[in-house]
């Protein structure tokens, strides 16, 4: 029972993240001795019955490790490519939630879901970003050099044959190894790029929803009576975004700031020298008592219109 949970927490948790299983000391020692039982037997081999043969087919296969290699550190290449065009649109995600998230609870707890996607994704961005380097880094490969050649002209035509299959035969099997390795991490960043998608494909799933919230919350609190409420206020205003209303009463000026935490419009209500400004989050109905040289005065909110971020305030003396 214990080996059945241990196994499915390894399933649960590659899913989430994909990695490598590092391999046991007894696992590298049998891989190790695999190797030299391999090399043994390459030496051992008779390759003098039809050496052109097995020189034919080793070449041929020493330029498809050859092929192998270079096609993974291609894609490792372009990987990194899309990584870079990956964080813009990310980045881009990023900029939409945090400045047109609307003043709804639904669409608040959308948006939290919504980063906990864009958290996920970054976290695979650099998992991609991990595996893809790791597939670029350089390794040892064994080749022939102009070395081992000249040790091959002081033999006999057929024994250099034979010398010249061995080397290629165990450079191939040295080879091996470094590819499938060079392979592993670039599926890796291919597993990390899938789930990449997977993240964007949610977090625009989840922007559409909160356009959907945003305009039925703003057609929702939109009062039916907005001139008779601002009839009897003596002062009415539409207040453009970032734009100053002043008056002998008192200056107001509007900023639309969206976010996760806070997403109502802002007012800065700035009474005057030396009183501190009032900042406070807007809807439609809200209002706020205020002195002002001795006079009582209300400011009111008559209609928040969010899609062309602008508000209709009304100033009377109480």
């Amino acid at each position: 029972m214990p080996s059945k949970l241990k196994l499915r927490l390894e399933l649960i948790s590659e899913l989430i993240w994909p990695f490598v299983k590092s391999l046991t000391q007894q696992e590298i020692t049998q891989n190790d001795l695999a190797i030299k039982d391999d090399n043994s037997a390459i030496t051992k081999a008779s390759w003098g019955k039809n050496p052109n043969l097995f020189l034919e087919e080793l070449h041929r296969m020493y330029d498809e490790e050859q092929e192998r290699r270079r096609a993974a550190d291609t894609k490792a290449s372009n990987y990194l490519l899309v990584a870079a065009a990956l964080i813009s649109i990310l980045t881009y995600f990023g900029g939409l939630l945090g400045d047109e998230l609307p003043s709804s609870k639904v669409a608040a707890i959308i948006g939290y879901f919504a980063t906990t996607a864009i958290v996920f994704a970054v976290l695979y961005i650099m998992g991609f970003v991990w595996w893809s380097f790791k597939a670029l880094k350089a390794s040892s490969y064994e080749t022939l050099g102009t070395v081992d050649l000249t040790k091959f002209t002081k033999s006999t035509s057929a024994q250099a044959k034979k010398n010249l299959i061995i080397s290629l035969a165990k450079s191939i099997r040295s080879n091996q190894d470094q590819t499938n390795k060079k392979m592993t991490f670039v599926n890796l960043s291919h597993l990390f790029l899938f789930r990449i998608f997977i993240m964007f494909s949610i977090i625009a799933i989840l922007q559409c929803l909160i356009s959907i919230a945003s305009k039925i919350n703003a057609d929702t609190n939109q009062p039916h009576e907005n001139h008779t409420t601002a009839a009897s206020y003596s002062v009415l205003k539409n207040l453009q975004e970032g734009e100053l209303f002043e008056d002998s009463v008192t200056k107001v000026q509007l900023s639309f700031k969206y976010s996760l935490f806070n997403s109502l419009p802002i007012a800065t209500i700035n009474l005057g020298s030396p009183r501190k400004p009032i900042i406070a989050a807007i809807n439609s109905g809200d209002s706020w008592n205020f002195l002002y040289r001795t006079d009582l005065y209300t400011l009111k909110i008559i209609r928040v219109d969010r899609p062309n971020n602008s508000v209709d305030i009304g100033i009377r003396q109480i």
